[in-house]
């Protein structure tokens, strides 16, 4: 014979505002429940619960008994839910269900647990199938219906409440809850005859009388739709959407002030809360009254919400000036992310506007203000857009790291141009760093670009940092296609950068070749000086090599040079030289000997300056007296 149940108590609930109680562990051999969901602010009330019933631990002895038992599962999940335990009540319903999906109790009570946790698409399909499932419960119909509204399927929503009031015809909330639906869709007249029942039933309801409220407003009764509001206010002063409602019936009276004082309120109360787009003009009449005083900040914000609300009431020329002025405002004040903002907003309205210079200040300091965060690809998207707005824009050198790390990423990633930009940024920022124009020489080498590499190689070799082995050896490459462009002198400048890392090029014939052909260039240009040092280079590489007799001359006044620069040996050196390759060359021949005279060389003088005369008759003037005197030292 069956037991008949006892009537225990089911648990005391927790006073309103009071913490939820921790979740009861789950029967043996259950999985672990899934973490609990933040309750909403104002959760949907379930229907009264039934004070008939086992306890908690008496339905845990029955699931331990039969494991089978949907029903149990269902009852104590219930019992979960009522004393606060969301997850571990969500947990049985889910158990309930896999035993018997279509268990009314557990279907019914996850959709309003499913409610609880914000999750209204998913607590409509349950409530919806309990519904379908026992066409007698007026409370599942409406809770689909509430479900449905809050998924934002007002219609399938009135669809179940529908149901809902014909299952129970005096349903206050579902009666509540379709006024204010119908009032949304604008059915007024639907709407009135749905919340006078309502109000009937409970007459202090917020939500309801503000619905009856706006349907009174929108039919032009002004007087009963005040009426409405100020209950709803005093039954819940901090009913939002009741201001809302109520600065519309100011609006209508063009009583702008107290339409944004009920504004301001309900905006307080729930920044969410849905305006008229009627506020429109009120805070565009604000706005153009603040004008005159030193709040741009105040005017940016009017005309920001009536742009929001119907951006057709606000002139967009007066707007923008308003965003930048505020963004002017917060420039000054350091606030660069809100300047930033403002300045893109008003371009954004009025593509036309010219560029303000604060927006490019505003630029680089939010920049350089997400370089220091570490947000080095957003800091060099702002700069990126400075540079844009003024190319020859002052950079702040601390943005050159992160160019060069940018332009390392790019190139790993085998976005070769794009890592070239970027470190060529880097090295224009900060020279001095080596590393950038190692790694750009490299990236241009490994890209086909010698001549550009060599840029590098050459800016390096000005410095004091080592140039890698296979930088150098660009030069060389460099050097042969600047002499066949005739280029001398870049290509002996290229050959000598690459002497000290690749001395083979100093058996380079061509290197030789170069010097040569400058040397007789600067020769005929009456540059002596630097002929010779080409000459003396050339010799160096080739010693072997013919010269012309035409250097004698170059070479004598070189030697004359030298010679009053008291550099003796080296004069006679030249002299030499010069001797040697035109024999005929009276003057060397006197030169040399006025040296050696000069020295006290006396044999060695007399013979040169003999030879000179020998040469040249006419020297006898100039050096008969020199002669004869060294032929009286000699005898």
């Amino acid at each position: 014979m069956r037991r008949p149940l006892r009537r225990v108590p089911t648990g005391r609930k927790p006073a309103p505002g009071a913490p939820t109680p921790p979740p009861a562990a789950p029967a043996a051999g259950a999985a672990p429940a899934p973490a609990p969901a933040p309750a909403p602010a104002r959760p949907p009330a379930p229907p009264p619960p039934s004070k008939e019933g086992l306890t908690l631990s008496e339905w845990t002895d029955v699931i331990q008994k039969h494991p089978d038992f949907a029903g149990a599962y269902a009852e104590r999940g219930q019992l979960l839910y009522k004393t606060g335990r969301i997850d571990n009540a969500l947990y049985d319903f889910n158990q309930a269900l896999k035993l018997d999906p279509n268990n009314f109790k557990a279907l019914f009570w996850r959709g309003w647990l499913q409610l609880a946790r914000r999750k209204p698409h998913e607590a409509a399909a349950d409530l919806q199938r309990a519904a379908a499932i026992e066409p007698k419960s007026a409370e599942a119909a409406y809770g689909a219906g509430l479900a449905l509204s809050r998924a934002g399927d007002p219609n399938t929503a009135l669809s179940q409440l529908d149901q809902a009031i014909t299952r129970h015809p005096g349903h206050v909330k579902a009666l509540g809850l379709r006024g204010r639906l119908l009032v949304a869709r604008g059915d007024f007249d639907a709407a009135l005859t749905d919340l006078a029942k309502a109000i009937e039933a409970d007459p202090r309801d917020p939500a309801t009388r503000t619905a009856r409220g706006r349907a009174s407003l929108a039919r032009g009764n002004f007087g009963r739709a005040l009426e409405d509001f100020a209950v709803a206010l005093e039954a819940d002063p901090k009913f939002a959407e009741a201001y809302a409602a109520r600065g519309v019936v100011a609006l209508r009276k063009k009583e702008y002030e107290a339409a944004l004082a009920d504004a301001g309120r309900a905006r307080e109360l729930d920044a969410q809360v849905p305006l008229d787009p009627r506020f429109a003009e009120a805070f565009v009449d604000r706005a153009r009254r603040r004008l005159a005083g030193a709040d741009p900040g105040g005017v940016a914000a009017d005309y920001e919400l009536a742009w929001s609300l119907d951006s057709g009431a606000v002139d967009p020329a007066l707007f923008a000036e308003a965003l930048r002025r505020r963004a002017r405002a917060s420039a000054a004040a350091g606030k660069v992310d809100e300047a930033v903002r403002d300045f893109d907003r008003a371009l954004e309205i009025r593509p036309s506007l010219a560029t303000d210079p604060a927006h490019l200040e505003a630029l680089l300091g939010r920049g350089l203000k997400r370089l220091k965060d570490g947000a080095t690809d957003n800091a060099l998207a702002d700069l990126d857009r400075a540079l844009a707005i003024q190319p020859g824009v002052r950079v702040d050198p601390s943005f050159a790291q992160a160019y060069g790390a940018r332009g390392l990423a790019r190139l790993k990633k085998g976005d070769v141009d794009g890592g070239l930009e970027d470190l060529g940024k880097a090295i224009a920022l900060s020279p001095g760093e080596a590393s950038w124009r190692i790694t750009r020489a490299r990236a241009r080498l490994a890209s086909d670009k010698p001549l550009a590499a060599a840029e590098d190689a050459e800016a390096l070799a000005v410095g004091t940092v080592a140039v890698p082995p296979e930088l150098t050896a660009i030069f060389i490459r460099r050097a042969a296609a600047r002499l066949e462009q005739g280029d001398l002198d870049g290509a002996i400048a290229d050959f000598r950068r690459a002497e000290g890392t690749h001395p083979e090029v100093l058996r380079d014939p061509s290197y030789a070749a170069a010097l040569r052909d400058r040397a007789d260039l600067r020769r005929r240009e009456g540059r002596t000086l630097e002929a010779l040092e080409d000459l003396d280079r050339m010799l160096s590489l080739d010693p072997g090599t013919e010269l012309s007799p035409r250097w004698a001359l170059a070479l004598l006044e070189r030697a004359a040079r030298r010679n009053s620069a008291k550099q003796v040996d080296a004069a006679l050196a030249d002299l030499d030289r010069a001797i040697l390759l035109d024999p005929r060359l009276a003057s060397a021949w006197a030169a040399r000997g006025s040296i050696k005279e000069a020295r006290m060389d006396y044999a060695d003088a007399r013979e040169d300056l003999r030879k000179a005369l020998e040469l040249d008759p006419a020297l006898e003037k100039q050096l008969k007296p020199v002669l004869a005197k060294l032929d009286k030292l000699l005898a």
